[in-house]
C-alpha cells in the first residue's frame, strides 16, 4: 500500500513539473504585435551638419573676394548652377577650430569643392549637395 501511494505520488509530482514545462503560452500572455507604421519619405527641415560641441569649434566657413562667409542654415530653393557660374573652388582647408584666412580656403568643404556666388551669398557644392554660406548669417 504505502509502495503505491509513492508511486502515484511521484507520478503526479512528474506530471506537473511536465505539465508546467511546457513551451507554448496563452495568447492571453502573449505580447501585443503592433504593426510599423508606413514610412513616407519626406523632407526634414534639420541641417545636414551642426557643428560638434567640441572646446575651440568655429562656425563653418568659407573665405572668397576677402569676405569671410559663415556657413546658413537657410534651405536652398531648387538652384541650377551651371560651370561658367563657379567663381573657383576650395583650394585649402584649415581645421574647425580656425577661421578661414586666404581666398579659396574653407574650414568645412573639402579641397575642389566648386562654389559660386548666388543672391547675397556664396553656394558651394559639398557631398552633391548645394550649401549656402552668407556674410552675416
Amino acid at each position: 500500500m504505502k509502495k503505491s501511494i509513492r508511486i502515484n505520488l511521484l507520478l503526479f509530482i512528474c506530471l506537473i513539473l511536465f505539465i508546467g514545462c511546457d513551451n507554448e503560452t496563452s495568447p492571453a500572455v502573449m505580447p501585443a504585435v503592433t504593426p510599423m507604421p508606413s514610412v513616407v519619405n519626406t523632407p526634414v527641415s534639420t541641417p545636414a551638419f551642426t557643428p560638434a560641441p567640441a572646446p575651440n569649434t568655429l562656425y563653418p566657413a568659407i573665405m572668397v573676394d576677402d569676405t569671410l562667409s559663415k556657413w546658413s542654415r537657410d534651405e536652398l530653393p531648387k538652384v541650377e548652377v551651371s560651370e561658367q557660374d563657379y567663381l573657383g573652388i576650395i583650394t585649402s582647408t584649415v581645421p574647425l577650430s580656425e577661421w578661414p584666412s586666404e581666398n579659396g580656403q574653407s574650414n568645412w568643404c573639402e579641397i575642389d569643392s566648386p562654389y559660386a556666388k548666388y543672391d547675397d551669398g556664396i553656394i558651394v557644392l559639398k557631398d552633391g549637395k548645394l550649401e549656402l554660406f552668407k556674410v552675416n548669417p
